[in-house]
């Protein structure tokens, strides 16, 4: 039997994945902090939602899509993934594993253009400064960190066209502070990532990690602690408001959960209506392929590192893959908004397709892959929403990883007993939050307060 819900609590925490997990972490941890915080998971710990019903129906499904969905929808109305992006195999070896990575989710001119050199120095700092965390609490947390987390470090890799422009992005991200990266020739690049590849930017602090163990990790020591109840495969949570001086969370099944503060860490999950035109959700798609058991017949085939190699991602964010424990993950295909069908038996077959054009000694067992699809979700100028949106609102969004943002959001979840008002930020935590504040959409109306009456044409 579920255990009931409670109808009050010190803090609602929405969302058990990396971010969520790390809020409770952090919050259980800080001295005069939240003495009862509920976490709330309409899927299990780490892994995503299993019940993938829409809070409304939004998009309707055509002929060509049906087959593409798995199982019938009622009047044709397709419905969210069954997965966030936090959204794992079944089977553990052949992909739980997530990049932490120090870098732009865009290139750092476009990231400049929208945050200025000071912005962007400034996320640069805090993903380095989120990475090193969250690298900190996972020899914490998880029961086998040495095999749940490995730090090779992540290459950059870029086609023979694109050199002059990538070369210019590595003298620009050392120009902003980028730490210890290398810029790699063709020749280390090539026997490293494949002959596909003609220059590479070695970032030597990144790491992969097992993401649901780590979440998991984090949301059971912060239980430990008697702060914090776990209400995982609940009702989904439908709303998020400010009520005066408290919070009302409502779920689906009309249990409502009164509090002094909430976090929402959903992801692209919650279609939250204060975040109108700032967030996005969109598919995110991961293939996994064996490795074949038999070595290539022409032994000059490129190989990865085995067992275990860095973590790749291509110019232009298309596309990142590592070998962990013998299998190939890939991710891309990203972009696709999560409010029209997933179409992800074509989009994890073009992203297989691409993985075996790079990695032609991966044929033999193309045909055994597995695939996953989740949601993501982005944001206008490719950094998180981090904060309240208003001074009177008592809701704090920690969401919009952008695909690549783990290592900011993990900053970022470190920030919220601050952001409650539990703890104060150290001055540079201060300055960094700057860049991440949701209040920097100061004209959305959550921000200005005016939510409940007609906005002003602009």
């Amino acid at each position: 039997m579920a255990v009931p819900l409670p109808a009050r609590c010190d803090v609602v925490v929405v969302g058990a994945g990396v971010s969520g997990a790390s809020a409770v972490f952090h919050l259980s941890r800080c001295p005069g902090g939240p003495r009862d915080v509920c976490l709330l998971d309409s899927g299990i710990v780490g892994r995503g939602s299993t019940h993938g019903k829409p809070l409304v129906p939004h998009a309707q499904v055509e002929k060509s899509d049906r087959s593409d969905l798995g199982t019938p929808h009622k009047d044709n109305v397709f419905t969210f993934a069954k997965s966030s992006g936090t959204a794992v195999f079944d089977n553990p070896s052949q992909s739980v594993v997530k990049m932490i990575v120090n870098v732009f989710p865009c290139s750092a001119q476009e990231f400049i253009a929208h945050h200025g050199r000071d912005g962007a120095r400034s996320y640069l700092r805090l993903a380095y400064l989120g990475l090193c965390r969250e690298q900190t609490l996972a020899t914490q947390v998880l029961q086998n960190p040495s095999s749940q987390m490995t730090q090779l470090g992540s290459l950059y890799v870029c086609l023979e066209e694109d050199v002059v422009a990538f070369a210019d992005e590595f003298h620009l991200l050392q120009s902003l502070g980028a730490q210890g990266i290398e810029l790699w020739e063709k020749s280390k690049v090539q026997a490293t990532a494949g002959p596909s590849f003609a220059l590479g930017i070695f970032f030597p602090h990144d790491a992969i990690i097992d993401s649901s163990a780590y979440a998991q990790g984090l949301v059971y020591a912060a239980v430990e602690t008697g702060r914090v109840r776990l209400f995982d495969e609940c009702s989904p949570v439908t709303s998020v408001d400010t009520v005066g001086n408290t919070v009302q969370t409502t779920l689906r099944d009309s249990t409502v959960i009164t509090s002094e503060h909430a976090v929402v860490a959903t992801g692209g999950l919650l279609m939250d209506r204060h975040l109108g035109g700032i967030l996005k959700p969109c598919w995110s798609y991961l293939v996994s392929i064996p490795e074949p058991q038999k070595q290539p017949m022409n032994q000059r085939d490129f190989r990865l590192q085995s067992p275990n190699s860095v973590n790749f991602f291509t110019w232009k964010f298309t596309h990142d893959w590592c070998l962990t424990n013998g299998h190939l993950r890939c991710s891309g295909e990203d972009h696709f908004s999560a409010l029209k069908p997933p179409r992800a038996l074509q989009r994890c077959a073009a992203l297989t397709a691409w993985t075996i054009e790079q990695l032609p000694y991966l044929q033999p067992s193309a045909s055994t892959y597995a695939s996953r699809y989740g949601i993501y979700s982005e944001t206008p100028d490719h950094c998180p929403l981090v904060g309240t949106a208003h001074p009177n609102s008592r809701v704090c969004y920690l969401v919009g990883c952008n695909a690549w943002g783990q290592a900011s959001m993990s900053f970022s979840a470190s920030l919220v007993p601050a952001l409650l008002g539990y703890a104060h930020m150290t001055s540079e935590e201060a300055e960094l939050f700057k860049v991440l504040n949701i209040r920097r959409f100061a004209l959305l109306e959550a921000v200005l307060g005016t939510r409940d009456r007609p906005s002003a044409s602009l």
